[in-house]
C-alpha cells in the first residue's frame, strides 16, 4: 500500500511543465556585479595618404668664370674728352732749339680697354699775342695701346699722324748770323711716343706723354728743322 501511494504523489510533480524563467538571485554584499559581454577589438584605422605632387627641379646654369684680372677701372667702350696742354720743342737748321707752350683739346674712344683711338688739336704759341714770332697749330690722329688698362696706373704706347700748320715771323741765329725766317706752311709726318695714364676714379684720368714727330715735307733749303717733340698733360673725363 505504501508504494502505490508514493507513486501517486510523484506522478503529478513529474508531469508539471518545467519553469524556464531564470532564477532571481538577490544582490548581496559578497556578490560581484554582472559583467557586460566582451566586445571584439576594433580594427586598426586605415590612413589614406595622397600621392605626392610631382616636383620640378630647376638646375641653374653655372655662373661664368671671369678669367680677366681684377679691375680697379674699366675703360671698355668708353669715350673720353679732356683738356690737353704742354710744350712743343722745335728748331731751325744751324740754330738752337726753341720751346713754345700750348693748350688744346683731346677726344679718345676706347672700343676695347686695350686700345684707344685719339684725336687732338693743340695750339702752341711763343707769346699768345699779335707780336708772336711762332704759331703752331698741331692736329694729331693717334692710336694707343694700354699695357695694363685695368690697373689704376698704366703705361701706353702711342703713334699716328701729325699735321702741323706753322706761321713763322722769327729772326733766329743760324750759323752765327741772325736770319729772318717768315712764312706759313703745313708740315705732315708720323709721330710716336710713350705715356702714362693715372686713373682718378672710374671717370677721370690724368695722362702724361712725350711724342716725337718726323716731318716728311720739310725740304733741305728750308730753315725749319724737320722734327719736333711734345711733352703734354691731359685731364680727361670718361663716359
Amino acid at each position: 500500500m505504501a508504494l502505490p501511494a508514493l507513486l501517486a504523489l510523484l506522478l503529478p510533480l513529474a508531469s508539471a511543465a518545467p519553469d524556464d524563467r531564470p532564477l532571481a538571485i538577490p544582490d548581496g554584499p559578497g556578490r560581484p556585479p554582472p559583467q557586460a559581454p566582451a566586445r571584439p577589438p576594433a580594427p586598426p584605422p586605415v590612413v589614406v595618404r595622397p600621392a605626392p605632387a610631382p616636383r620640378t627641379v630647376v638646375v641653374a646654369p653655372a655662373a661664368p668664370v671671369d678669367r680677366h684680372p681684377r679691375r680697379a677701372v674699366d675703360r671698355n667702350r668708353t669715350f673720353g674728352f679732356g683738356v690737353w696742354g704742354g710744350a712743343m720743342v722745335t728748331g731751325y737748321r744751324g740754330g738752337t732749339a726753341v720751346t713754345d707752350a700750348g693748350l688744346g683739346l683731346l677726344a679718345r674712344w676706347r672700343p676695347v680697354e686695350l686700345v684707344g683711338i685719339e684725336a687732338t688739336v693743340v695750339h702752341y704759341d711763343q707769346t699768345f699775342d699779335v707780336a708772336s714770332a711762332r704759331r703752331n697749330t698741331v692736329g694729331q690722329l693717334s692710336a694707343q695701346v694700354f699695357l695694363v688698362p685695368w690697373a689704376p696706373v698704366t703705361p701706353y704706347l702711342t703713334g699716328g699722324l701729325t699735321l702741323d700748320y706753322r706761321a713763322t715771323d722769327d729772326t733766329p741765329t743760324l750759323d752765327g748770323t741772325p736770319t729772318a725766317v717768315a712764312g706759313r706752311a703745313l708740315y705732315v709726318g708720323p709721330h710716336g711716343g710713350l705715356g702714362l695714364e693715372v686713373a682718378l676714379g672710374q671717370r677721370f684720368a690724368l695722362d702724361l706723354d712725350v711724342r716725337a714727330t718726323r716731318y716728311l715735307n720739310v725740304y733741305p733749303h728750308e730753315a725749319q728743322f724737320p722734327a719736333s717733340m711734345q711733352a703734354n698733360v691731359a685731364l680727361l673725363t670718361h663716359f
